[in-house]
Order: C-alpha cells, then structure tokens, then sequence
C-alpha cells in the first residue's frame, strides 16, 4: 500500500477513542463488566470489533429491554476505569497544535457520548482545539455510517477531496470509505492485539502511522 503519500488536506477528521485517546483497553474492561453482570462471555476479538457499535449487545444476546441496564454498567465501569480523563497518545497535542498553526481544520468526530468527550477535552485543555465536534448525540446513524463524516463537510462548507479521516478502527476506515473521503490508519504496537492489520489495511487507507510523531513525515 502507498506509504510514500503524505498530501495536504484542508480538514483533518478525528476519531477519539484508541485514536487520539488511550481508551481501547478501558472500554474493553467495561464492556466486560457489562457482558459479565449478563452471564455471557465475549472473546476479546469480538469485543475489539464492537467498540463504537452501540448495536452490538443486542446482536450478543442483550434483550432490548436490558440495553438501560447494560449501558449504564459499562459507562459506570469504564468511568472507574478513567474514560473521564483518559492518557493522550504520546504526539497528540503537538500534533493538533501544528495542525492548528498551519490554519487547518480540526473536527473530532466520535461515537463517545457528548458529557463524556465534553469531560475528557476540557481535561486535556483541547475543547479550543477543534473547530468541530460531533458526538455519538449528534447523529442518527453511527460509523461506519457516513453520516458524522458528510455533516462535518457540510457544517465547513469543504468538498470530499478537502478532508481525511485519522482513526485506530475499521469504524472509522469503513466511515471514510463510504463517505468518499481519504483515510489514515492509527495503527500503534498496542492495537495489534486488538485489531487485525489486514482487515484494516482491506479499506485502502493512504497512510498508516504506528506514532503520531510520523504524521508530519
């Protein structure tokens, strides 16, 4: 795949969690509290591929009727978990900031709920960073959906070719691929044992970084 390509864009998309924040594992543990308290057991596999589908308890065996309770487990036990104030990757603020500096747009778009994000920013000091914020209460329809995606373009008044969505999932690859814009990977060492390399590189992504000081490479 094209590692040599490092084009300029005039919006870059952000996602949150195992992107730009180091949650992967914490939502991982909450998700098994939550699968736990249930009596049902998830592979750890299959768990790295429901982050960010809020659809996913059902399709596991959650009744409906349940999905309140079980919500509320797994935002209780991640927040415990320190989805509140959750570590940066090392390289996410210079690389916001430069961004920033070269008069970029800078969106975040996330399937976290909006009081959680809200939290999380103003923890880290970035809610003056982004030009654009788009939660999972922002939108009807979640990633892989393109929705987040298109309404960001539309809310900047930028066409498809303008913007790139950075993320760690195949969430967010399969968000920008339906969506007709670029994509980077995320892909740092931690990941590898979470999500399948080849899977993700299946969706084309222009560029994959293992560390946010190769962005600007």
């Amino acid at each position: 795949m094209p590692q040599s390509e490092n084009r300029q864009y005039d919006a870059y998309l952000f996602d949150w969690d195992g992107t730009l924040a180091q949650t992967v594992e914490i939502w991982l543990d909450g998700m098994r509290v939550a699968y736990d308290h249930f009596g049902i057991a998830i592979a750890d596999e299959k768990l790295a591929q429901n982050l960010g589908d809020w659809t996913a308890p059902i399709k596991n065996g959650i009744a409906e009727r349940d999905m309140p309770e079980f919500n509320r487990i797994l935002k209780e036990a991640g927040q415990e978990r320190g989805a509140l104030t959750p570590p940066l990757f090392p390289g996410v603020l210079q690389t916001i900031g430069q961004l920033k500096r070269d008069n970029k747009k800078v969106v975040l778009i996330t399937s976290s709920e909006r009081q959680v994000i809200d939290i999380a920013l103003a923890h880290h000091e970035l809610v003056e960073q982004f030009d654009l914020i788009l939660t999972v209460d922002d939108v009807t329809t979640h990633k892989p959906d393109p929705e987040g995606i298109l309404v960001a373009l539309e809310k900047l008044g930028m066409q498809k070719d303008q913007a790139v969505m950075i993320g760690d999932s195949d969430k967010d690859m399969g968000a920008a691929k339906n969506a007709g814009i670029d994509s980077i990977l995320f892909y740092p060492p931690s990941h590898e044992l979470v999500y399948d390399r080849a899977h993700l590189v299946s969706f084309e992504p222009k560029r994959i970084i293992t560390d946010w000081s190769e962005f600007f490479n």
